[in-house]
């Protein structure tokens, strides 16, 4: 190895193979990246970004159940005609929340939120007849309509303000500290698991969003108020872009 330079291993994902329904099965594999000390210009690196899912919501649904379970708790979710095309293991993005399908019954899937999920969410916090955003993992061909999106959240943020501009809106959310670096204007940002473009960015703590009428009427933001909780997830190669610059 030549000097000042280091290497480090990470371990990702990448599909591997086809599941049921077609989804999209991942293998872990050994990632390699070399990284520079400050005394050199140079960043070499390789990685591989496997994602699950795009931030185009297919419907919502409202909250059927929610049940105490050892250590955590379980959910029923009213999914409609989907729920015959989702197979026990199959991940489901729940308002930008990754979950695994457990039982589904009567196009009513079961999700299990461990001690985890409960602590870093909003999801302990919803309640019989809530709306959701459902989306399902990506399928092989499948097009990628909005931004890559994990189901991984990375902090909880709050409607602050609603500017009604006709059949439009703008939504104002806060963003917290650990966010805020993720984001730039005109950037990608999940919301409640809905892809969305960052319309202004107020360093202070604060973005903005514009939504159309037909994100209002297809996702859970269109019935929002001021107040509300949101899951919040930033581009996955900003994230990937920060951590590797922690090591230079």
């Amino acid at each position: 190895m030549a000097s000042g330079k280091s290497e480090r291993m990470w371990t990702s994902s990448i599909p591997s193979s086809c599941g049921k329904n077609g989804r999209v099965r991942y293998a872990k594999l050994p990632l390699k990246a070399t990284i520079y000390d400050k005394k050199t210009t140079s960043l070499s690196r390789y990685f591989i970004i496997a994602t699950m899912f795009t931030g185009l919501v297919e419907r919502t649904g409202p909250i059927s159940s929610i049940e105490e379970i050892a250590g955590g708790r379980r959910i029923g979710v009213e999914m409609g005609e989907m729920a015959t095309e989702i197979a026990i293991g199959d991940s489901i993005c729940i308002s930008g929340a990754c979950l695994t399908a457990v039982s589904s019954f009567n196009e009513k899937v079961y999700f299990d939120l461990s001690p985890q999920t409960l602590k870093v969410t909003h999801l302990g916090a919803l309640e019989v007849g809530r709306i959701v955003n459902l989306e399902r993992s990506l399928r092989l061909g499948d097009r990628l309509g909005g931004h890559f999106l994990s189901g991984h959240v990375d902090d909880i943020g709050e409607l602050l303000e609603i500017k009604v501009c006709g059949d439009f809106s703008n939504y104002v959310f806060s963003a917290p500290s650990v966010i805020l670096p993720l984001m730039v204007d005109k950037g990608s940002i999940g919301v409640d698991g809905v892809s969305l473009t960052i319309a202004k960015l107020n360093d202070s703590g604060s973005f903005e969003v514009a939504l159309i009428p037909e994100t209002l009427s297809t996702t859970n933001l269109g019935a929002m108020q001021v107040g509300r909780q949101v899951h919040l997830e930033a581009d996955i190669l900003a994230k990937h872009v920060q951590r590797l610059l922690a090591y230079k």
